[in-house]
């Protein structure tokens, strides 16, 4: 298994492992208790890139790090960032729609009155999930892979 980025997880970026979908199948064959176990080892493992992407995350107010959260789910292990304690995340981690890689995108200052008289600045990119991601998915990739080859051997279901 090997773990491309996937770069469209909304305000994030996520671990997202060749033969994903066939892992989930095989672990509903082997049972709740082997699936829960796998599932502990990926979260062990994705809480690495959590801990960078807090350390990366911009120091403005505070609140922004302590929103980056870690996700499992069909698709694969997550982070996402935001939400109700910090909904300015997506401006430093993707400015603009469909963004990533660009360096900058804009946002209204004091955004009253009609839309044409708003007053707009630049926003520099300071990605903070996506260098996270960068460092850390080797690690995560192989702790994934190795959370699964074990689980699935243990519950006597042969992998490819």
């Amino acid at each position: 298994m090997t773990a491309p980025i996937d770069r469209t997880v909304g305000t994030g970026g996520a671990f997202v492992l060749d033969g994903h979908e066939i892992l989930i199948r095989q672990l509903r064959e082997a049972g709740r208790s082997t699936n829960r176990r796998v599932r502990s080892r990926m979260r062990r493992a994705g809480t690495k890139a959590v801990l960078r992407a807090k350390a990366h995350a911009p120091r403005l107010d505070g609140h922004l790090a302590s929103t980056i959260k870690l996700g499992i789910d069909r698709r694969g292990v997550f982070i996402r960032a935001g939400g109700k304690g910090a909904p300015y995340a997506h401006v430093f981690e993707q400015p603009g729609v469909g963004s990533f890689g660009r360096k900058q995108g804009r946002h209204p200052v004091f955004a009253r009155g009609e839309r044409r008289t708003w007053t707009w600045v630049a926003q520099p990119r300071r990605a903070f999930i996506e260098p996270a991601i960068d460092e850390s998915h080797d690690d995560v990739a192989t702790a994934i892979a190795a959370a699964a080859t074990d689980a699935l051997h243990g519950a006597g279901i042969p992998t490819t």
